[in-house]
């Protein structure tokens, strides 16, 4: 029996027929991975930053399915000895702006384990906060770096600020590479074991992670060792029991390189970026930064050898650092401290009273924006104050409440001088 003209296959699907049944599930992934993830963006920032801190206006910059075929599909799956694809550098119209949206895709953390995510954010966001020429990318890279230095339990800069990182040299680049070539001989021995590896190997393995001093790195060393854990992450989940040696490399050098720039960027040479380093250093370290940045308010202009964050009194003598300041003391209060005694608190308050009432009367050298962010911190300091922005209602607060403190301070300093006297 004849089948019926319109039941036969057309020509069209005969010439399909031979189309592997995996080319609807390679383009369902490729739909996927046009989404940019963490490892796209991660590829991204390498290409856009060059190593003399320029952002460079010809990159290899690729979307998320681009970089699927370069990194994902085996470009020589099918013979041969030429890629069937490769990805060439384009023209960036706006390279900063390139690069803060792919810091943005780092802060959603998408497309990497736990372990990785944590690796690539810190090395990119401590890269960039350093060294980007862009104001708005350092700014956004420090305020990055606040929940990870949270989650690695720092508690202030002085590690780094007592000791200093030792300066490049061709000796240390000598150390580091052999460094590497242990690290990378025995992970690739750990990988083909696994779970199974033998105690030498195992022995060996931690031996090579240990090896490495973290204190003594300078930054490019602590990128380049942030850069091959990323790459082994790439590879296996770090936080395998097997892979415990690495994953205890990887949160120390993080450490390393979240200090080294929360303290470089305490002097970078634009305001903004020094405020959002006042806060990401609030958000990571508590009051105790507040407190530190009063003081160097009040007292000398150099820096003080024992800061525990690194401020400085210069530095912090700037429109849009004060206006972070007053921010968190509007905010928060004032900063605990349990070390003076009350007489010492009341006195240092006093002095810190005085230095923000000094900024509201200069017009001349603060902005409107800094002095009024001086008194609307000046209401949370002094509850009993005026509830004003206006700047002669807290001139005339002070004329009258300030000689009345400063009988109050001499008592005080007197009945703490008999109560000491034997």
């Amino acid at each position: 029996m004849q089948v019926p003209q319109e039941t036969q296959p057309n020509a069209a699907f005969r010439r399909s027929a031979w189309i592997p049944r995996w080319f609807p599930a390679l383009g369902l992934s490729l739909l996927v991975w046009g989404c940019k993830d963490l490892s796209v963006a991660s590829s991204n920032l390498d290409a856009l930053l060059d190593s003399d801190d320029h952002l460079r206006h010809v990159a290899k910059v690729r979307s998320g399915w681009r970089y699927y075929l370069d990194s994902i599909l085996d470009p020589r799956m099918f013979g041969g000895d030429s890629p069937l694809w490769q990805s060439k550098e384009v023209k960036v119209a706006d390279p900063a702006y390139t690069a803060l949206e792919n810091l943005l895709v780092l802060e959603k953390g998408q497309g990497a384990r736990p372990a990785t995510r944590d690796v690539i954010q810190v090395r990119q966001c401590s890269r960039y906060a350093l060294r980007s020429p862009g104001r708005l990318v350092r700014e956004r890279a420090v305020l990055e770096l606040g929940p990870h230095a949270r989650r690695l339990g720092l508690k202030d800069l002085s590690e780094v600020l007592t000791q200093p990182p030792l300066e490049s040299s061709a000796s240390n680049g000598a150390e580091l590479s052999a460094l590497l070539a242990g690290i990378l001989e025995t992970f690739e021995a750990m990988l083909r074991q696994g779970d199974d590896a033998t105690p030498t190997t195992r022995g060996d393995f931690a031996l090579a992670c240990a090896q490495v001093d973290t204190s003594r790195l300078e930054m490019d060393g602590v990128w380049r060792l942030l850069k091959v854990v990323e790459t082994f992450g790439s590879r296996i989940d770090l936080e395998r029991d097997f892979m415990a040696p690495l994953l205890d490399l990887s949160e120390r050098l993080q450490r390393r390189a979240v200090l080294l720039a929360l303290a470089g960027t305490t002097v970078d040479r634009d305001d903004m970026v020094r405020a959002a380093n006042l806060r990401t250093q609030y958000e990571a370290f508590g009051d105790g930064v507040t407190a530190e940045a009063l003081l160097r308010l009040r007292g000398p202009l150099e820096q003080d050898p024992d800061t525990r964050f690194g401020l400085q009194a210069a530095l912090l003598q700037e429109d849009a650092t004060l206006r972070e300041l007053f921010g968190l003391l509007a905010e928060h209060g004032w900063p605990q401290d349990t070390v003076l005694i009350p007489g010492e608190i009341r006195e240092n308050r006093f002095a810190s009273l005085r230095t923000i009432l000094s900024v509201v009367n200069e017009s001349a050298r603060f902005d409107s924006r800094t002095r009024t962010s001086a008194m609307q911190a000046l209401m949370t300091l002094v509850p009993d104050g005026p509830r004003s922005i206006r700047e002669d209602a807290w001139v005339a607060w002070w004329q009258t409440w300030s000689p009345l403190e400063v009988e109050r301070l001499k008592e005080m300093a007197a009945q703490a001088g008999a109560s000491t006297a034997p």
